[in-house]
């Protein structure tokens, strides 16, 4: 049997008992079972049911999670003497949530489930204690695993093969994240570039040709080696994204074409009144419509953040064919708008793009505007 009073000591120094009266925390210690636990043992095993209590006597332990999609180790704590675990599987009857392992040779001092049951009932001043403690750990353990699933992931798609992370990963990946730069692949003799801006790819290269059609042929890669390189110098008014690729978007245009930011304008005007979702599909369902007539915006996208960019350096200008697609464009859309948000159809082209309004009058762009409401686009 565990000598009481060494024991009673190193339960006195747990803040979860230290509430207890000197008799119940000895009637509690008498119910530990001692127990030696080689290194690397499991002791606790995620998803598993939660059938005791443990108190670190003596060693080491790590407390884990294992992320779903690669199977990576997540330590959310590291334990030793004094520490306790098992306790919110008693509490919650849930399945644990997380693993438990064995660093060194230890030893651990095991309370069963319904002696568990028995202190709580006899001492209901704990359930006050182990709710603090329970939550001072859940988010602490929050934050430890949110921070290393970043790092994890963060590493995992620096750099590697595609046999363990696909490039449809990758693309995934990079839209969560808004990534903007370049996933380069080599495959045997073959090289890919893919050109990402705000998680979107805008520019498909294969063998240092622009190849629209690339993406196809390289999702079809089952081995080889990718590389992903962030823009670097990123600022507002001149990112560029691979000086020599003529199918990279220049961001510096986001900002600086009158007929984009006076689109993007009107754009975020409506995002601030259905929604996101909502604008960006009636984005994409009219920049369709209009196509047809005005090939000229094939060389605008719609980007990830529901805003415009053109992608083709140099091919959306200000000039007449430009202005003229970009006045129907957003007539369009006011009119799309207008059908969802009662007198949309009210508001001021002029006073939505004012920033810009000195530019856009000098093309004459609100008079390609007017000319163009009420035109029958169906």
């Amino acid at each position: 049997m565990t000598p009481i009073f060494s024991l009673y000591d190193l339960l006195r120094n747990i803040p979860l008992f230290r509430v207890l009266s000197n008799t119940a925390l000895m009637n509690f210690a008498d119910k530990l079972v001692l127990e030696i636990i080689p290194a690397d043992k499991v002791v606790i095993k995620e998803g598993l049911p939660g059938n005791a209590l443990y108190i670190i006597k003596s060693g080491h332990f790590k407390v884990v999670n294992y992320l779903e999609s690669t199977s990576e180790e997540v330590i959310l704590a590291e334990l030793s003497s004094g520490d306790y675990f098992g306790e919110m599987a008693l509490l919650t009857d849930e399945p644990r949530s997380a693993s438990v392992i064995a660093l060194k040779d230890s030893e651990l001092f095991k309370l069963d489930k319904e002696d568990f049951e028995i202190l709580l009932s006899r001492e209901p001043i704990i359930y006050k204690t182990l709710g603090l403690i329970l939550a001072q750990r859940l988010r602490e353990s929050n934050i430890k695993r949110i921070n290393v699933e970043a790092n994890l992931r963060e590493k995992r798609f620096t750099e590697g093969s595609i046999e363990n992370t696909s490039l449809l990963d990758l693309l995934r990946f990079s839209e969560e994240h808004h990534f903007s730069g370049q996933i380069k692949i080599l495959q045997n003799d073959d090289t890919a570039q893919l050109n990402l801006s705000k998680g979107d790819l805008v520019g498909v290269h294969l063998n240092g040709v622009s190849d629209r059609d690339g993406l196809k042929k390289i999702l079809a890669w089952k081995t080889g080696k990718f590389e992903v390189i962030p823009a670097v110098n990123v600022r507002q008014k001149d990112i560029t994204i691979g000086d020599d690729d003529p199918s990279a978007i220049s961001e510096s245009a986001v900002f600086d074409n009158i007929l984009i930011n006076a689109i993007n304008q009107l754009v975020l005007y409506a995002a601030g009144i259905l929604g996101n979702s909502v604008v960006k599909n009636i984005l994409r369902n009219s920049h369709e419509i209009l196509i047809k007539d005005h090939p000229v915006l094939d060389e605008v996208s719609i980007l990830a953040n529901c805003t415009v960019a053109f992608n083709e350096r140099g091919d959306f200008k200000v000039h007449e064919k430009t202005t003229i697609a970009s006045a129907m464009w957003m007539s369009l859309l006011v009119s799309e708008f207008s059908k969802l948000a009662l007198g949309f159809n009210t508001i001021k082209i002029e006073e939505i793009t004012e920033e810009y309004s000195e530019q856009l009058k000098q093309i004459a762009f609100y008079q390609l505007y007017e000319n163009s409401s009420g035109i029958d686009f169906s």
